[in-house]
């Protein structure tokens, strides 16, 4: 559906609410190229998973109405300043880690998050249920290009970069980035913010 800006349409009031039901959000949010001004105008109605993915937003907009957009769609589909990232860099790190853990769950088992506000700092606990750590390579896990040599683990695609990635991304923002647990059947990342 493409809107022709220079035709004017008098449309009354009970039209346009018709209308405006019949409208497929999602749609629009997705296929049109929306200004930033016509995004702020229709937020409530907009498809914001579309709007993270297929719309070119500026960083300022980004920030503006940084608690509805969809961080993971933002950190792989819009053209961010290396400003702008090692501002955001707790998102960026999060995505990785749950990313990683995603991976290497067993099917059909949950992903935990647990975050805990203390005085000085926030921890976030990123725990999945799949196949562990062995201890002889958990030293070696935020090492870039290191990948365990587990069969499970080698069905996965993968370069071995995601944990050195976050590792790095938390050194910058002076944040900690551990492995808690690598027991057979768990594996705990904590992020110390």
């Amino acid at each position: 559906m493409k809107v022709n800006n220079q035709k004017k349409v008098n449309i009354d009031n009970r039209q346009h609410k018709k209308l405006f039901c019949q409208i497929s959000w999602w749609r629009i949010s997705e296929f049109q190229k929306l200004s930033e001004d016509f995004i702020r105008e229709y937020k409530d109605y907009l498809d914001w998973y579309h709007i993270s993915c297929c719309q070119t937003l500026s960083e300022e907009f980004i920030i503006e109405f940084e608690d509805k957009v969809h961080w993971n769609c933002i950190s792989r589909y819009q053209k961010l300043s290396n400003q702008f990232i090692r501002n955001n860099i707790d998102q960026l790190n999060i995505d990785l880690l749950l990313d990683n853990a995603g991976k290497y769950s067993t099917t059909k088992t949950q992903i935990k998050i647990i975050i805990e506000k203390k005085k000085t700092h926030t921890q976030i606990q990123i725990i999945n249920i799949g196949i562990g750590i062995p201890p002889k390579d958990q030293d070696k896990v935020f090492n870039r290009f290191y990948r365990l040599t587990d069969s499970q683990v080698q069905k996965e695609t993968g370069s071995g970069l995601g944990l050195a990635i976050a590792k790095k991304l938390s050194q910058e923002i002076g944040a900690q980035l551990v492995l808690l647990d690598g027991s057979p059947t768990n594996t705990t990342f904590s992020l110390l913010i």
